[in-house]
């Protein structure tokens, strides 16, 4: 439609409306008490190039003011002004001239009003970026799994074997698993117990439960100690998609219809469709440290605004209402690695952090041992504005004789030009953490440090710190360091580091190291070092070539020597089930050699399946028992299905989307899938079962022809035993339910036929059956 067209199409839809409003008329009481300088029309209005949908009526006086009823603002989403209104019958009418910079053209031929409004005049628009979705993790199967590390070892001539052990039962209900040191030497053989713990996740209500051996939370004070009780905490893991720091906002205006492009730090993240009016987009990925959010806001005919406003982020802030918290109660372990069940006095301590806003966050932490010690205090977490984050700790805390105070301040601002960290604490001489060792020269009295990290471009970047600490008996130690890393050439770096300890043991010490790599495993380094007093290195020149081990089956290795005659050699082969270690070195003037084999077994789906050491989650593939067919992880080659059409993947992701697939390529003729993608979501340290959908088939080929030779037409309908397929050119037909002698028909515009294929051969995956003649029929299948 033209534009005259519309014109003259307006110019009709608005004389209609005035007719119908002048016959009206009698029956209005608004028009029929309105005095002779208020003209009422009924009106097609354009807002800032917007037309609004409905026709509206308008009042217009003598001196040429218009007045729109303040009920048709509001669902223009325009807020209703401070200025002139006047009441008519109940009802209220501001004048379009009480919006600042008001343009008004009234078009009557057309019965048009067009309005002009600056971006105030509009309500806030108040839009959320979307988030990840939640998804809450697969049911786990149930099962059982073991891990096994095997080693044998010769130092000095002294020869030494040994294993480490783990247990594991999995199910909906949760996991529990227990750990063991076998240690064989000298005529001796002896097993330590080590861990034993049952841990039930809550996805829902973000919390886990654990019974048994587990550490308790530090807070920011105290000390994590290993206990055996209950431990139940708030775990935000069970959730990756959630960001528990303060999310970003975006804010503009817009003066007519716009799209809204965000850039956090140059990296687009959103782009958004707005109408006119100021604007406020919330829930903006979040990175720490120092940025920018910049706005660009850009109308139909490509005018645009950039907006920029800096920001600051840091993930020891909580989000605005989230709490955090972690509760333990049990009896502290001693002498762990050593004996069995030794368990000494209870421990009670509990941790709670609170976002109270976007800016501020508070943590509280008490902490009890018998027997031992207490402490309680609290920390206050601030974002001060664009340059960094400051935390202030305060406690109390001490023993049965004694008790005291522990304070300290901490500031860090991360940033693309420099980066600052600078902390400081005290303690007096009665305060005490839980489990901390007696002496004056062991607990803390002061403790500093400054640390300062800047780019330098195309030099690389530079870091430089300084740190001190004062024990209780006024001993101290201090370190000044320096560090600069920098490219050299494609894929080469070099590292230079210095560190220099004052004190009762004073020593200076530097490294210099050269790294280059060949493509994405093979690398190459050379370095020296040297230094002076206690405990530094000595002068030493040394180079090292190796290759990192593929994630699937493969091998790896290390070679590296010194000038001194010092030496290191290390092998990894990786296959499906187990992971075997040779290494050979030699060191401060002692020669040995080891060995070790590490993998696993587990119990799923009433089948044992043999893999590598699972540290973490896995899946049991089954690819419906196809054998060899390769099973990649994030499209990685893991390994292949075994002679049952099984596979194990381990190490996966706990509820995390791990992405699983297979080649449809890698499968026989007689297999085809409808998807070759899989995402899993395991639960902690559980196992769970992926079924691929393949389906066997019978695929076969053959020629589809009439008695006289002539091929039936293409694009004719064949079925053939519960199966539809097309005749290609030539009668040409694939089919892929062949799986003994049977009967079909062949159904196309002008007719049908009906035709009987033989059984294929047993030995053939794909036979063809050659030319198989289709009889005119008007009845069934033969």
């Amino acid at each position: 439609m033209s534009r005259a067209q519309g014109s003259h199409r307006t110019l009709i839809r608005s004389r209609i409306y005035l007719i119908a409003a002048l016959l009206l008329a009698p029956l209005n009481p608004l028009r029929a008490q309105a005095p002779a300088d208020l003209q009422e029309l009924v009106l097609e209005v354009r807002i800032n190039e917007q037309e609004v949908q409905e026709m509206l009526v308008v009042l217009r006086d003598a001196a040429g003011t218009f007045w729109i009823d303040t009920a048709d603002l509001s669902r223009l989403r325009l807020v209703v002004p401070a200025g002139a209104q006047i009441e008519r019958d109940g009802q209220r009418y501001v004048s379009i001239s009480a919006y600042g910079s008001a343009e008004i053209r009234f078009d009557e031929p057309l019965a048009m009003l067009f309005v002009q409004l600056p971006a105030s005049a509009f309500q806030q628009a108040q839009i959320t970026a979307p988030l990840r979705p939640t998804e809450l993790p697969q049911v786990a199967a149930n099962g059982m799994f073991a891990n096994y590390q095997l080693y044998g070892q010769r130092v000095a001539g002294l020869n030494s074997a040994g294993a480490f052990t783990e247990f594991g039962l999995f199910s909906a209900l949760g996991v529990a698993t227990s750990t063991f040191a076998t240690r064989h030497g000298e005529g001796s053989t002896r097993v330590t117990r080590l861990d034993t713990a049952v841990t039930r996740d809550f996805p829902q209500r973000l919390q886990t439960l654990t019974v048994g051996d587990a550490f308790s939370d530090p807070g920011s004070f105290g000390a994590a100690l290993r206990f055996a009780g209950v431990r139940l905490e708030k775990n935000f893991s069970m959730r990756p998609e959630l960001v528990t720091a303060p999310l970003l906002t975006a804010s503009g205006t817009a003066v007519v219809p716009s799209a809204v492009d965000v850039y956090i730090n140059s990296q687009r993240v959103i782009t958004e469709q707005v109408q006119p009016g100021p604007f406020v987009i919330d829930n903006l990925p979040t990175v720490t440290g120092a940025g920018d959010v910049r706005v660009v806001v850009r109308d139909a005919t490509g005018r645009e605004q950039v907006l920029t406003q800096a920001f600051y982020s840091s993930p020891q802030l909580l989000a605005r209402g989230l709490n955090q918290y972690s509760l333990s109660l049990g009896r502290v372990r001693e002498n762990y690695t050593l004996r069995d069940f030794d368990y000494g006095n209870w421990l009670g301590s509990g941790t709670w952090r609170h976002g109270v806003n976007d800016r501020f966050t508070l943590e509280g932490h008490a902490e009890y041992l018998q027997n031992d010690a207490w402490g309680a205090g609290t920390e206050m977490v601030a974002r001060l504005g664009r340059m960094g984050v400051a935390s202030l700790t305060t406690a109390l805390g001490g023993g049965d004789s004694s008790q005291g105070w522990y304070t300290g301040v901490a500031f860090e601002r991360q940033a693309q030009r420099a980066s600052l960290a600078l902390s400081m604490s005290w303690a007096s001489a009665g305060f005490r953490r839980a489990g901390e060792l007696e002496g004056a020269g062991l607990r803390q009295k002061a403790r500093a440090l400054v640390q300062v990290g800047f780019p330098m471009g195309k030099l690389g970047s530079a870091t430089l710190a300084f740190a001190e600490q004062v024990s209780q008996d006024d001993s101290r130690l201090r370190t000044v360091s320096a560090t600069h890393s920098a490219r050299a050439g494609r894929q080469g770096f070099i590292n230079l580091s210095m560190n220099h300890v004052m004190g009762a043991r004073r020593s200076t010490a530097a490294f210099l190291t050269y790294t280059q790599s060949f493509g994405s495993d093979r690398t190459f380094s050379a370095g020296a070092e040297g230094g002076s007093g206690f405990g530094a290195a000595r002068d030493e020149l040394r180079a090292s070539l190796s290759q990192s081990a593929p994630v699937g089956e493969g091998h790896g290795w290390r070679l590296s020597g010194t000038r001194s005659g010092n030496y290191d050699g290390w092998w990894q082969q990786r296959f499906a089930a187990a992971d075997l270690e040779l290494q050979a070195s030699r060191n401060f003037d002692q020669s040995g050699q080891s060995l070790q084999l590490r993998g696993a077994l587990n119990f799923i789906d009433s089948q044992v399946h043999a893999a590598r050491a699972m540290d973490g989650s896995f899946a049991v593939v089954d690819v419906g028992g196809v054998a060899d067919v390769p099973v990649y992880l994030e499209n990685r080659l893991v390994t292949r299905t075994d002679a049952r059409g099984r596979a194990v993947l381990p190490n996966l992701l706990s509820y995390e989307a791990n992405s699983i697939s297979i080649e449809p390529m890698d499968l026989p003729l007689n297999a085809q899938i409808s998807s070759r993608t899989m995402v899993v979501r395991p639960a902690f340290r559980s196992g769970v079962l992926a079924r691929f959908p393949v389906e066997r088939i019978s695929p076969a080929v053959f020629r589809l022809v009439l008695p006289d030779n002539s091929p039936v037409p293409t694009g004719a309908e064949v079925q053939l035993n519960g199966g539809t397929f097309a005749v290609a050119m030539d009668g040409f037909t694939y089919v892929t339910t062949l799986d003994h002698g049977v009967g079909g028909i062949a159904t196309w515009a002008a007719g049908r036929c009906v035709f009987r294929v033989q059984p294929p051969p047993m030995d053939d995956p794909l036979p063809d059956m050659g030319d198989i003649v289709c009889r005119p029929a008007a009845g069934g299948v033969p």
